[in-house]
């Protein structure tokens, strides 16, 4: 809302279904795969979504991740299922982002380990304006004494992106999507979880930090300018991440996991939950840090 001809936007939803396949192996080295959808019976039509990669974590001082992946974008509720304008004919939204990651970890100068990573995307959705992402973070975290079964690490972090264009209104070609042109954040991280069991696994992350973006002016109606504008925007303040997930592993084959986050930034505040309940299809002792449903946000 806020602006003349923007229709109410839903702000959130409930009770979606999203169905996942996942195939990996157990070693520390290996290629995985996952095959899902967006959600399904909410929006537009559920469209495909992946993740293909290697990873190597056989070694305590270092570990490896690339993947290619086409993944949802879950900032809100248009970019992630789409929605229906009641003043023009047809949704928009669903977007999903095209791309490939990769990182690296590397243990330095005693007990500190730092981690540095990188993605490159395309973004698209039904009937929203392409984009174009280029992310990077580097992070450098160090062990906290912690009782037994249980570990925590804590250290600095800083975060940088940037989108070619601002497409994060809810104007019609737009995506609903956090997109500056500009974007830094730097703060305190800390993760904490118990070690892989029979039964359970936790893992629960906090961070705490300053970010600055910036965000250019943007037409009102991307695949049809027609002269109105969306200002452009500068912010900087405080900001703040939690989020908590775990996985039970139930009778025989069958493991429940759930997530939950909460993001608080100077202009926003969005939280979520996510309850999986998933089939192994080899018969487990245990359950493992790769069992961790996604953080919903």
């Amino acid at each position: 809302g806020g602006w003349p001809g923007v229709p109410a936007i839903r702000s959130s939803h409930a009770g979606l279904v999203v169905p996942r396949l996942l195939v990996r192996g157990e070693e520390a080295r290996g290629w995985f795969g996952e095959l899902a959808t967006t959600p399904l019976g909410a929006g537009l039509p559920a469209t495909p979504v992946f993740r293909a990669g290697w990873t190597d974590d056989r070694r305590d001082d270092r570990s490896l991740l690339v993947e290619a992946f086409r993944e949802p974008v879950t900032d809100s509720v248009l970019s992630w299922i789409g929605l229906d304008d009641p003043g023009a004919p047809g949704a928009w939204g669903r977007v999903v982002r095209l791309g490939v990651r990769g990182a690296l970890r590397r243990r330095v100068a005693g007990r500190w380990t730092v981690t540095a990573g990188m993605r490159a995307a395309r973004l698209s959705g039904h009937g929203v304006a392409s984009n174009d992402e280029i992310a990077a973070s580097l992070e450098a975290q160090r062990p906290l004494p912690m009782p037994r079964s249980w570990w925590a690490v804590a250290g600095p972090e800083l975060r940088v992106m940037r989108y070619a264009r601002n497409l994060g209104r809810f104007t019609r070609g737009h995506g609903g999507y956090f997109s500056p042109q500009r974007y830094l954040w730097a703060g305190i991280g800390a993760s904490a979880g118990r070690a892989p069991g029979p039964r359970l696994v936790v893992q629960a992350r906090a961070a705490l930090g300053w970010e600055a973006h910036r965000q250019e002016a943007s037409p009102f109606l991307p695949l049809a300018p027609d002269g109105r504008m969306h200002p452009a925007g500068v912010r900087s303040g405080a900001a703040g991440t939690l989020e908590v997930r775990a996985v039970w592993r139930l009778a025989g084959r069958w493991q429940l996991g759930a997530a939950a986050a909460w993001r608080r930034s100077g202009d926003w505040t969005e939280q979520g939950a996510t309850l999986t309940l998933r089939y192994v299809l080899g018969a487990r002792a245990a359950v493992f840090p790769f069992d961790l449903p996604d953080a919903p946000l």
